[in-house]
Parts: structure tokens; C-alpha cells; sequence
């Protein structure tokens, strides 16, 4: 597995294994048109922040998007292909965006996770820090976690 920038031209097919990844948690087509708007890889984050492609003789297996703002990293995004789950891609992808975010001076990175990736993001360091209200109706709250860099 190589780990490389993200292209900006990449931004569709990195929405599309956003979408794929997400469902694999078994939401249904009503909770995924709710969520469409998060689940969106604009080019411009892939031009304006740092975006990491983890691939294998060129097909793309996950990808992770960090935002550096001053001392504070946002992981934006961390999704990897349903059949490549527990492989150790998304730890590379992880621990990529926090050398990353170090490098730039960050002294934190947080992140809105979905609830069932908690365990995932508490097995590499995050805590749990508070909630923040999902896009999707009927009171769903969405962890916001932490790591201390």
C-alpha cells in the first residue's frame, strides 16, 4: 500500500468511496440522502487542505482530509473501501493526517465522527470531548473527538 496526495480531480471518485464506505454501516437510502451534504470531497478541500490517498497498484483504497487552522487540525474526512475494513489502512490514514498535522505547528486534531466509528478513533488515541447536532432529523447527535498532538 502507497500513501500520496490527493488530486483535486480525484474529489468524484473520493465521494463516491465516501458513500460506499458510509453505508457499510448499513444506513439505509432516506439517513444517506439526509447525510449527502456532508458526504461531499470538493475539489476545493482537495486544493485548499491536505487530502491522503492510500492505494494499491492504483486502485484507491481509502482517503483522509486534515484542515490545519493554526493550532488546531480538523480530520475532515476519513473513509476506506467496505471490503478493506480492519487492514490497518484506516491507522496509516490516521496517523498520516497527524504527522501532517504536527509538521504545520497543530497542537490538536478533533474531528465529527459518526457514532459507530468511536471505537475506531478511541483505539488510536482520541477521546471523546462532546456532541455536536446531525444534518439528519430526530435528535441523532454526531461525537466530536479529540487527540492531543
Amino acid at each position: 500500500m502507497n500513501l500520496r496526495r490527493a488530486r483535486s480531480e480525484e474529489a468524484e471518485l473520493l465521494t463516491a468511496l465516501a458513500i460506499r464506505s458510509k453505508r457499510a454501516w448499513g444506513y439505509g437510502d432516506d439517513f444517506m440522502e439526509k447525510v449527502m451534504p456532508d458526504m461531499i470531497v470538493h475539489r476545493r478541500f482537495l486544493d485548499e487542505e491536505h487530502g491522503t490517498v492510500a492505494e494499491l497498484e492504483g486502485a484507491v483504497l481509502g482517503y483522509a482530509i486534515v484542515k490545519i487552522d493554526g493550532k488546531e487540525a480538523l480530520l475532515r474526512d476519513l473513509f476506506v473501501e467496505p471490503e478493506h475494513f480492519r487492514k490497518g489502512i484506516g491507522k496509516s490514514l490516521f496517523e498520516e493526517a497527524l504527522r501532517f498535522a504536527r509538521d504545520r505547528g497543530a497542537t490538536r486534531m478533533k474531528l465529527f465522527g459518526d457514532p459507530n466509528a468511536v471505537g475506531f478513533y478511541e483505539s488510536l488515541g482520541m477521546q471523546k470531548i462532546g456532541d455536536q447536532p446531525s444534518i439528519v432529523d430526530g435528535g441523532r447527535t454526531l461525537p466530536i473527538m479529540a487527540i492531543e498532538l
